[in-house]
């Protein structure tokens, strides 16, 4: 008598059909690389500038929120290079990444500080709309892969690229605006 659960756990995890997720791999290798290049760049901003960002009560959370941005788009790109993954699980992972940045964002926006002023709270309301629609984007295309949609492989490869954009945005605050 067959194991069930055993046949179904084994094709949770593989997928035996065609594999969309493998299309992808140079697209995840470059942005792998890419990703880790950026991780780099805003690691050095904010080791360049510690001083003036640590003076301040918003830019270490905003620092904070902008890498775990990055290493999320870094982290699924290199689940995407895994051999036989499943659409599911991929969205699964996906979406726990969408999770993990929307949460951060609202304790970041929600966080208790002084009293802002209204320039204060754009410094807030930014971050909190970047990661959100990153974070939106990774559990739309989540939930579209664990239902079975391979159209929300192209919904990821788009949080991952807007992911890049912001992480090189974020850099150049750190880098130049905050000097001014």
């Amino acid at each position: 008598m067959p194991n069930n659960i055993g046949i179904w756990v084994s094709t949770f995890f593989t997928d035996a059909g065609p594999d969309p997720i493998s299309g992808w791999q140079n697209f995840y290798i470059a942005e792998v690389g890419a990703g880790t290049a950026l991780a780099g760049l805003l690691t050095i901003a904010a080791s360049i500038n510690l001083k003036e960002i640590l003076a301040t009560h918003l830019l270490p959370k905003r620092m904070g929120q902008m890498l775990l941005i990055v290493i999320c788009a870094i982290v699924v790109a290199s689940i995407g290079l895994f051999p036989f993954k499943s659409e599911k699980l991929f969205g699964i992972e996906s979406s726990l990444c969408g999770i993990a940045l929307a949460t951060t964002a609202a304790g970041n926006f929600l966080s208790k500080s002084a009293a802002l002023a209204a320039t204060q709270l754009t410094w807030r309301l930014v971050p909190l709309l970047i990661s959100g629609a990153i974070a939106a984007a990774y559990l739309i295309g989540g939930g579209l892969l664990m239902m079975g949609s391979e159209s929300g492989v192209y919904v990821i490869g788009i949080a991952i690229i807007v992911s890049m954009v912001a992480t090189i945005h974020e850099s150049w605050i750190l880098l130049v605006e905050i000097l001014r």
